[in-house]
């Protein structure tokens, strides 16, 4: 008799850790998908930031680009200037 309850004993042991793995193995992919699940909000998050600053240097490019002069209008440089400019000045006047 006293086997049969060694025998119990030790399948009620058997069992019981099993079931302690099996709840470590859960808790790890639990841990896991928690660590995904923030990196992927981490990742979208960072994301919207490259998307919102695309967005401002697209503006900022328009704003730029509007405060310069189109190609076809824009104005001659002054030769006197120039000349001035260049160091080429000294024998006009």
């Amino acid at each position: 008799m006293e086997r049969n309850i060694g025998d119990q004993l030790n399948k009620a042991f058997e069992a019981y850790r099993q079931v302690s793995i099996e709840k470590d193995h859960a808790q790890k992919e639990l841990q896991q998908m928690v660590k995904t699940e923030y990196y992927q909000q981490y990742t979208q998050e960072l994301q919207r930031q490259i998307e919102d600053q695309q967005q401002l240097i697209g503006q900022l490019k328009a704003q730029l680009s509007a405060t310069r002069q189109p190609s076809g209008e824009g104005c001659d440089p002054n030769p006197l200037l120039l000349h001035v400019f260049l160091g080429l000045g000294d024998g006009l006047f």
